[in-house]
């Protein structure tokens, strides 16, 4: 017998892990997810009150429940998950409100739309086998994907989502984990995490240098990860056992700018992962081992931290990648909670267009976990 479902509060589905968990959208999918409720996402700002909010939580992503409404059998009948994460880990959104994540355990890129309410598949006709970064360039009109199992790097079109370019055929990648375009000066940047080195491609394929190689002292990468680029080109690189935030410049004559340290508290790391910059120059980093995400100013003072490790929203469990687009909307891969989290960073741009934002939220609470 099928008994009706309820995500409450308690977040009881999303405790299960591994096997559980699969089993229990399993179950759903075939009884019916009947009676969902989403959870409300009004209380989460921070800092907590009576601060002045300055990033606000505003949705999350766990099925396709999160994304679509309800088909009118789905409202007599009760609703069918037919879609969830397994090992999500890159992420990137293009202008046209897609939003791209990897998942290295399906070895599929799935392409999200909230406003359409769709959920699709980048189709690669070679096939993925561990897909992880992922970097969209909408004034180039192209998605890159990097596949670490595979060593190589493919580029697709953005609007026909066809396959374009394959990078690595020769070998010359190991395991490319991140990837980041410059759309003005036409390039593509990739981290090899295993080869410990940073390149520069054409958007068309063809090498270009070598951004940085191995080593710890500064100007030297070991085990990079994600990286990024902000409007000026500059290259953000998260040095994952470095433990530090490494600023390249695009003309490549000025040494690099390092932000933090190995350490357990603001403004060092354990374990970055992920990293995204904002409209006005404030930098995002994910940390697997503290289970949040740290927000630098420009210059590379700790601005604000975010999250602690746990269940709940606004918590997480090996965070990994972090996008922050052009409306500084912040989208953070949630991994072993299997879900996505997006919050709204309430910048200068953004209170422009929305003065109302300044307010707490209603129900907003003084500590949001």
């Amino acid at each position: 017998m099928c008994l009706p479902v309820i995500y409450s509060k308690s977040m009881k589905i999303r405790k299960l892990s591994g096997f559980f968990f699969a089993a229990a959208l399993i179950f759903l999918s075939a009884c019916g997810g009947r009676g969902y409720v989403p959870l409300d996402v009004t209380p989460y700002v921070w800092p907590s009150l009576p601060e002045p909010p300055k990033i606000k939580l505003i949705k999350y992503i766990l099925t396709d429940l999160d994304v679509r409404k309800k088909s009118a059998a789905e409202s007599l009948f009760g609703e069918d998950v037919t879609f969830y994460f397994v090992k999500p880990h890159g992420i990137a959104v293009d202008k046209d409100g897609n939003i791209y994540i990897t998942d290295s355990m399906k070895a599929q890129v799935n392409v999200l739309n909230l406003e359409k309410g769709s959920i699709q598949t980048l189709d690669n006709p070679y096939g993925f086998v561990t897909p992880l970064g992922l970097a969209v360039d909408n004034k180039n009109d192209l998605i890159a994907v990097a596949d670490s199992g595979q060593g190589k790097v493919y580029i697709f079109s953005r609007q026909g989502r066809s396959l374009k370019h394959i990078l690595g055929q020769g070998g010359e990648l190991r395991a490319p984990l991140g990837v980041a375009f410059d759309s003005d000066r036409k390039i593509l940047y990739i981290s090899d995490t295993k080869a410990h080195e940073i390149y520069a491609y054409t958007i068309e394929g063809e090498f270009i240098k070598k951004v940085a190689e191995p080593g710890t002292a500064e100007g030297y990468v070991y085990f990079p990860s994600q990286i990024a680029t902000d409007k000026n080109g500059k290259l953000y690189v998260v040095d994952t056992m470095n433990f530090r935030i490494q600023i390249f410049d695009p003309q490549g004559g000025a040494p690099p700018v390092v932000i933090g340290e190995h350490g357990n508290r603001p403004g060092m790391f354990a374990r970055p992962k992920g990293i995204g910059v904002s409209s006005d120059g404030h930098i995002f980093v994910t940390d697997a081992a503290f289970g949040n995400f740290q927000v630098f100013d420009a210059n590379g003072n700790v601005y604000l931290y975010i999250g602690s490790p746990g269940v709940k929203l606004g918590q997480f469990n090996i965070p990994q990648a972090i996008y922050v687009d052009d409306n500084d909307k912040i989208y953070v891969v949630d991994q072993v909670n299997r879900r996505l989290q997006i919050f709204q960073y309430l910048s200068e741009k953004y209170l422009q267009a929305n003065p109302e934002a300044v307010k707490p939220p209603e129900g907003a609470k003084k500590d949001p976990q």
